[in-house]
């Protein structure tokens, strides 16, 4: 009598289980796909390509489901 009713079930001797499909081997399955990796023609090296004379703007790219947040004290090195 308490909470939702439910109808009664009536056994099906014919129900074999959850229905699955049947699946067979796969003879030219190779294993996981490995991307191959080459070296990049237009790759030079460069150990200055991160410094900058001067930076006149920080910006921030955030996502946060709440207001309120304050930032400061920056600390942006070399």
């Amino acid at each position: 009598m308490d909470g939702e009713w439910e109808p009664p079930m009536i056994p099906n001797p014919e129900y074999k289980g959850e229905w699955k499909p049947k699946q067979i081997d796969n003879p030219n399955y190779k294993g996981a796909w490995v991307h191959p990796e080459i070296d990049n023609p237009e790759y030079s090296a460069d150990s200055t390509i991160y410094k900058f004379d001067s930076i006149g703007i920080l910006g921030l790219d955030l996502w946060q489901v709440k207001s309120g947040t304050i930032f400061d004290n920056f600390v942006i090195t070399d």
